[in-house]
């Protein structure tokens, strides 16, 4: 579980929904997985978070929103790779997500087992469009991540 980073972005107005987390699966959650909050300046954690070991507040410079979503989610994995340098996993988790500790350690092993660690993954839902400014710049498709959870190895992360 070390090698496991949470990243879970937390808007002004949806602070509440850190209580709600605390309350159920955070608590299942072994301690030596790293969580990221990522927010805005006023971000404040509840005591049972604060205090918890590999946990940390990441304050991006972007607006609340998801007017700029890529570039915050971008700044995080970055900041998420160098405060947590032996991190093989990184995991973009929503606020409203339901995670289940068990289900993804389970994953997290079986692809530990039949990946190498210099192998680019990416793991999550994948969206793919052909928007008309993205054929102009020469691309024929446009793809990126989507959904409540999706994540990086390392290899893949440092690509950002």
């Amino acid at each position: 579980w070390e090698e496991v980073v949470l990243i879970l972005f937390v808007e002004s107005e949806r602070q509440s929904f850190l209580r709600a987390l605390t309350a159920t699966w955070l608590q299942k959650l072994d301690p030596k997985v790293a969580l990221v909050f990522a927010g805005n300046v006023g971000l404040r954690l509840p005591a049972l978070l604060a205090t918890r070991p590999r946990t940390t507040i990441y304050i991006h410079k972007g607006k609340d929103g998801y007017s700029n979503l890529d570039e915050k989610v971008h700044e995080a994995f970055r900041f998420a790779l160098q405060r947590f340098p032996t991190s093989r996993f990184i995991f973009k988790v929503d606020d409203d997500s339901y995670l289940i500790p068990y289900n993804l350690g389970e994953f997290l092993m079986s692809l530990s087992v039949v990946t190498p660690k210099d192998l680019p993954l990416y793991f999550g839902k994948t969206i793919c469009n052909n928007k008309t400014g993205m054929a102009a710049a020469g691309f024929e498709q446009f793809c990126h991540a989507q959904g409540g959870c999706y994540g990086l190895n390392r290899a893949a992360a440092e690509l950002l």
